[in-house]
């Protein structure tokens, strides 16, 4: 809603009782999965999303809609998105433990049936942990890109790397990360390569209260090249409930000074759902 207008909406189908949500934050409460995204992680098992915008005609449209197929284990096998100018489809693989190894991205752009565009690959070490992704440009018969993940000691997470093709494998994006004791990411860097070297980009930083696994401060800056320093973007803070899930933020940007742009209030039910 904006300004007593309904902007948009989104409508979720569920056709198999054995399915449902798990909202593990936020963002969960929205359908983001993707098969070949870094992290396919499907909080809302539903079978079809609808997805809705207010038109300047007036009224809600419907702007297109994804469709899910899953086998036996409730594991997504294909993704249909419809929507009026294409029709894209991702058909997965599993292999053990349910792992995803395999997803083949199919759309209509250039023929008049769904077209084989790209195949990803997915390989895991010992301890079930992706570490590499890597797609093949089925058009082109040649490498699209490459994914690259390596852990810490405990498990985590603490370089992330993106590889482009061109004539060889050429590293074009890097994220690092750093965590407390506890496993919770306290900073998350990343810089760019677009031909001229390594460049700087985006970093955040995250501070805790106790033993409460949602951050408390969120801060956001960006990379200066031209004075080789970091600027502050926004900053998100938290307040916790008692069962250390967020029930109020503030967010502030920065434009030469610090300003107040929103604050937002949650309330949850018995069951600790948004």
């Amino acid at each position: 809603m904006a300004n007593g207008v309904h902007n948009d909406s989104i409508r979720y189908i569920y056709n198999n009782n054995v399915r449902g949500s798990v909202h593990t934050d936020f963002s969960s409460y929205y359908s983001m999965f993707s098969l070949s995204s870094t992290t396919a992680q499907q909080y809302i098992q539903c079978d079809t999303v609808e997805r809705w915008y207010n038109s300047s005609a007036g009224g809600l449209q419907l702007a297109g809609s994804t469709i899910y197929t899953y086998n036996s284990q409730n594991m997504v096998i294909q993704t249909d998105d419809v929507y009026p100018w294409g029709f894209f489809r991702a058909n997965a693989v599993y292999g053990t433990s349910n792992r995803l190894t395999e997803v083949t991205s199919t759309d209509t752009f250039g023929g008049t049936g769904l077209i084989p565009k790209r195949r990803m690959y997915v390989s895991y070490d010992g301890q079930g942990r992706r570490t590499m992704d890597s797609a093949h440009n089925l058009v082109a018969n040649m490498p699209g890109y490459m994914r690259v993940y390596h852990y810490d000691t405990k498990g985590n997470m603490d370089t992330f790397s993106a590889y482009t093709y061109d004539n060889g494998w050429e590293i074009s994006y890097r994220s690092v990360y750093t965590y407390d004791n506890a496993n919770r990411i306290l900073t998350q860097e990343d810089e760019a390569d677009y031909g001229g070297g390594f460049t700087k980009m985006y970093r955040d930083s995250f501070a805790y209260a106790g033993t409460a696994v949602h951050p408390v401060y969120h801060k956001s800056e960006e990379w200066d090249n031209n004075s080789m320093v970091w600027v502050p973007t926004e900053i998100l803070e938290y307040s916790l409930n008692a069962n250390q899930l967020p029930s109020f933020y503030v967010i502030y940007r920065y434009n030469q000074q610090w300003d107040t742009v929103e604050m937002d209030t949650y309330g949850y039910d018995a069951n600790g759902l948004l």
